[in-house]
């Protein structure tokens, strides 16, 4: 097997509507592309997590859970307002992986709580429920949508800044920027910001590749699944996803970001062991009601 990349942001078909990825054929392609760790990182939920783990671990290759979260653009989760100048959800996207079955456990809470607690537009957690909670995790800082990414897109620099230096601060030693490049002029211009960024406040990036679907060819059948989610027709769909979504191979990976940044995927993988016991059973503690 080739130690030169592992993926760490994918969608498999438990994002609903949103990716197209089933795990079995995720954990086949794993094998196929020659790497040792698959992760699942799905859209605030922790669905998948058994049956990945399962598929890694009968396949052995090393399993990486985790959720891209929505992330409240503020400290409350709870409010329920529109607040200008924010994206039209009102939420961010940071991805969250374990790093052990402790890991796993706040997850499993993040997820409930966005969905009981935070969901407008989305099922969304604060900065610091995750940094409370979440102990055993790594925070990656997403996609275009992540709080430092959206603001340097916005032309928000301070607020860009702001949230970094917070996400540093909260997450010392285990938050990483994350760089993508699906072949788009403004992607790159913002990798640029980014590394620049990582430089400047002593952040490291990685490469990840937002996978939704498990190759390129079948990026048409991920844009047929998005006018179901949306409401639209292949001739109107307005949030088609690059044909670069895909499962890419460490090659293709390196050859976009280098072996060295590349390397930096491994770096993280070797920072997570999760063990899972899945002969236990686990029962609610219940609190004895002494109302009469």
């Amino acid at each position: 097997m080739t130690n030169d990349f592992v993926h760490l942001h994918t969608h498999t078909h438990m994002s609903v509507l949103d990716g197209i990825i089933k795990i079995p054929d995720l954990i086949t392609r794993t094998k196929e592309l020659g790497m040792t760790a698959s992760s699942i990182t799905d859209h605030s939920v922790c669905a998948g997590f058994i049956q990945h783990y399962k598929e890694c671990q009968k396949n052995e290759i090393k399993p990486i859970l985790g959720c891209e979260l929505y992330l409240s653009v503020t400290d409350d989760h709870t409010l329920r307002e529109v607040i200008p100048d924010q994206p039209k959800q009102q939420c961010y996207h940071l991805v969250a992986l374990a790093k052990n079955a402790e890991g796993v456990s706040q997850l499993y809470e993040l997820s409930s709580r966005g969905f009981l607690e935070g969901y407008y537009y989305k099922p969304r957690v604060s900065l610091p429920m995750i940094e409370d909670i979440g102990k055993d995790l790594i925070i990656l800082g997403a996609c275009a949508k992540g709080p430092v990414s959206w603001n340097i897109r916005e032309g928000n620099s301070e607020a860009a800044q702001n949230w970094l230096k917070r996400l540093r601060e909260a997450f010392e030693g285990r938050f990483y920027l994350e760089c993508m490049d699906h072949g788009l002029d403004w992607q790159k211009a913002l990798n640029v910001e980014l590394t620049r960024y990582s430089e400047k406040f002593e952040v490291p990036w990685v490469p990840t590749n937002d996978a939704h679907f498990p190759t390129r060819d079948s990026h048409e059948i991920h844009s047929l699944m998005m006018c179901l989610q949306l409401r639209e027709t292949m001739d109107t769909l307005t949030m088609k996803y690059p044909e670069e979504c895909y499962i890419k191979s460490p090659a293709e990976m390196v050859d976009r970001f280098g072996i060295q940044a590349c390397r930096r995927t491994l770096d993280i993988s070797e920072q997570i062991n999760t063990e899972l016991n899945l002969n236990q059973m686990f029962f609610p503690e219940y609190v004895e009601n002494d109302k009469k």
